[in-house]
């Protein structure tokens, strides 16, 4: 397993908690692949689910604790410097301002998913004088659908993963791989593939460039050493069909026969049907 990943599953928990806490406080590091990549993992279940979503609620709920602290202490001098941070001032203000004024305490739930109103909603609602116990629920209602919004996907698209047949999922160790139609990833592979086929049906080259992008370079060596026999486009050159040049079939032709097949003479088309009457 990559170090990283061995890393983050060790400490995802925690990861996920000071993370959602340390963007919702301002800083410029997006959460939403994080939750992405966790529910994900929830797939595998090398994740809990209920445990990173409470992770994500509460390091959203302490950045936005005190975000609202300090909206209530200091008022819109809180709110026009996180605006100014995002976007235009006034503009901002205003217009966060409105919408929490129209909405009221709904305005928490949807906040997270609003650009530029999820880092102003808390401390606007201390600063509106909301009573902390109320914003606590309503804000913990909207960092809990953000969060089980974007984990959700990304435990869905880690079920889809999982599903595709041209994904394997290694349960070892947590990883995905592309499965291309042909296992075949170098020349060894390849001519023992093509000594199983009985059959003379050879490879189509296209089809076993999805797992194995070198196989026009690798061609060009096994058919210079005589190993395969290849078929190629006429304009482009490029390699169509490949077969399994077998030693034991190539049969020697004596100089003899060779003579006597070219002494022999082909009617033309249109003496053709007398000869063969004739014979």
């Amino acid at each position: 397993m990559p170090l990283a990943l061995d890393f983050f599953l060790h400490y995802a928990y925690w990861i996920l908690f000071l993370w959602v806490m340390i963007e919702q406080f301002g800083v410029p590091i997006p959460s939403v692949p994080l939750l992405l990549t966790a529910g994900t993992l929830t797939a595998t279940h090398k994740l809990s689910l209920p445990l990173v979503l409470i992770s994500v609620t509460l390091g959203s709920l302490v950045s936005d604790s005190a975000w609202y602290l300090m909206g209530k202490r200091y008022g819109g001098g809180v709110v026009k410097l996180l605006c100014r941070l995002s976007m235009e001032s006034n503009t901002c203000v205003r217009r966060t301002e409105n919408y929490f004024t129209k909405h009221g305490s709904g305005a928490l739930v949807l906040a997270k998913f609003i650009p530029g109103l999820g880092s102003v909603a808390a401390p606007i609602a201390g600063q509106t004088g909301m009573k902390y116990r109320f914003f606590a629920v309503f804000d913990t209602a909207g960092i809990l659908l953000w969060a089980v919004t974007f984990t959700l996907i990304g435990r869905f698209f880690g079920d889809v993963l999982k599903k595709n047949p041209k994904i394997a999922y290694h349960e070892d160790t947590d990883l995905y791989e592309f499965r291309p139609l042909h296992n075949i990833r170098n020349s060894s592979s390849l001519l023992a593939t093509l000594a199983t086929i009985t059959t003379g049906a050879g490879l189509v080259v296209k089809e076993l460039k999805d797992g194995y992008p070198n196989v026009d370079q690798d061609l060009k060596t096994l058919e210079a050493r005589g190993e395969v026999l290849v078929i190629r486009g006429k304009k482009d050159g490029l390699a169509r069909m490949v077969w399994y040049n077998d030693a034991k079939l190539n049969v020697g032709i004596s100089n003899e026969f060779k003579e006597l097949w070219a002494s022999l003479k082909v009617p033309d088309a249109g003496d053709l049907p007398r000869e063969l009457e004739k014979a």
